[in-house]
């Protein structure tokens, strides 16, 4: 499911204003001036229990048990990204964040990655030189697409390796290769390369779990 975008509204008074039947899960509101009197996109998530800070976790002034308006692009690390999260995959959704990253406009530069505090992602080490050390970090994909993300990696083209620790890549974006998404090292998994959610804050993609 693709994140759906609506039109921009004044403050975070006005986001938790949204009624219950114009917050369609994954809708994507701008916000002019959040709690850093700064321009952020949050999206609502039907499923989050985020506990609500009035910074990068909202929740509606019908106070549902569970639903939340997530921050997920916003200042922060550099410049903002130009674009918003999305679901990809088409099937099911993060509770916090989402799959895939879709640029509105063409970008050339520095993103960082880093593990948010929730996410437990394994070493992988590999040969790089084939000399029986095991010398590159290899435990975080960077990749981009030509096409919403998807299960059977069609459009998918590797970008960079970064560190189980974090790290940063340069990224180049065009009007062919509009989407990006983030692998990681799964525990759970055998140390197999899983896809994450994640969220955006500036450049910075902090990975919160394993899709």
């Amino acid at each position: 499911m693709t994140i759906k975008v609506g039109y921009s509204i004044p403050d975070i008074s006005s986001l938790r204003a949204i009624s219950a039947s114009e917050r369609i899960n994954g809708y994507a509101r701008l916000v002019l001036s959040d709690a850093s009197e700064e321009t952020a996109w949050f999206t609502f998530l039907s499923a989050s229990t985020a506990t609500p800070d009035n910074k990068t976790a909202i929740t509606p002034d019908d106070n549902p048990a569970a639903g939340r308006w997530i921050k997920t692009s916003g200042t922060g690390g550099g410049v903002n990204l130009p674009g918003n999260l999305v679901c990809g995959y088409n099937d099911g959704e993060c509770n916090i964040g989402g799959k895939a990253f879709r640029f509105f406009s063409p970008f050339q530069g520095e993103v960082i990655v880093t593990p948010s505090f929730g996410i437990n992602v394994s070493s992988y080490w590999e040969d790089e030189f084939n000399d029986g050390n095991e010398n590159r970090d290899k435990s975080i994909e960077l990749h981009r697409w030509s096409q919403e993300p998807n299960f059977d990696m069609n459009g998918r083209e590797f970008v960079a390796n970064i560190p189980r620790s974090g790290g940063s890549a340069n990224l180049v974006i065009d009007s062919q290769f509009q989407w990006i998404s983030i692998f990681a090292s799964n525990p759970d998994e055998f140390d197999s390369h899983d896809a994450t959610c994640f969220v955006v804050s500036g450049n910075v993609i902090s990975l919160v779990d394993f899709y």
